[in-house]
């Protein structure tokens, strides 16, 4: 008798655990705004490198010209170039907000070989920069020249070599050169031509 009491004694704790409820308090989360960066006036920026010039490839017709611009404040600025033949994927002005002490990438679209001059303004249209830069064509010909003397041979040897560019890996590769050498001893001259093909 007194094991079934204590039998259903454990059958009623059991009941009981499985039809309690349990309740956790909640935690509230709250998501802080992000706290805005008040943009100032820019009286200057640094833009870099210093030469602003690049090179259309060999069978391009068009190139980048790249570069960055640096403020030492929260700022934005304006780019816009004096050729039509430089755009940018923006519209004809590109506008870049910077952050301070950071370098920004720019990167504006040579449509053609020309010279012209970037302006830069800041929010209140102010002219803070202007710098021209170049976008030369693209290269024909590689050109080299060499001049070295011989103490020991009393010569003098000067040779100069013009080779071509080619804008597909599948062009042969062409070069000339020509060599003159003079005895200062002797006064002899010499030289040669050489004509060489890669393919």
């Amino acid at each position: 008798m007194k094991r079934k009491g204590t039998l259903s004694l454990c059958l009623l704790c059991v009941l009981s655990v499985t039809n309690a409820q349990f309740s956790t308090p909640g935690v509230g989360i709250s998501l802080q705004p992000a706290a805005t960066v008040a943009l100032q006036v820019a009286r200057q920026v640094r833009v870099q490198p210093q030469r602003l010039e690049t090179m259309l490839a060999p069978g391009h017709t068009t190139g980048t010209l790249t570069f960055t611009v640096f403020s030492e404040v929260p700022t934005e600025i304006f780019i816009r170039s004096s050729s039509p033949q430089l755009v940018s994927r923006s519209g004809p002005e590109t506008r870049i907000v910077l952050a301070p002490y950071s370098e920004q990438n720019v990167s504006l679209v040579a449509l053609a070989a020309h010279s012209g001059t970037l302006t830069i303004t800041n929010k209140n249209g102010e002219i803070i920069d202007q710098r021209p830069y170049t976008v030369a064509p693209a290269k024909v010909v590689y050109q080299s020249a060499s001049l070295n003397y011989s103490p020991s041979s009393n010569r003098v040897g000067l040779s100069y070599t013009v080779s071509g560019v080619t804008s597909s890996p599948l062009d042969p590769i062409w070069s000339a050169g020509i060599n003159v050498g003079l005895n200062t001893h002797t006064q002899d001259l010499g030289g040669g031509v050489n004509i060489n093909v890669n393919w």
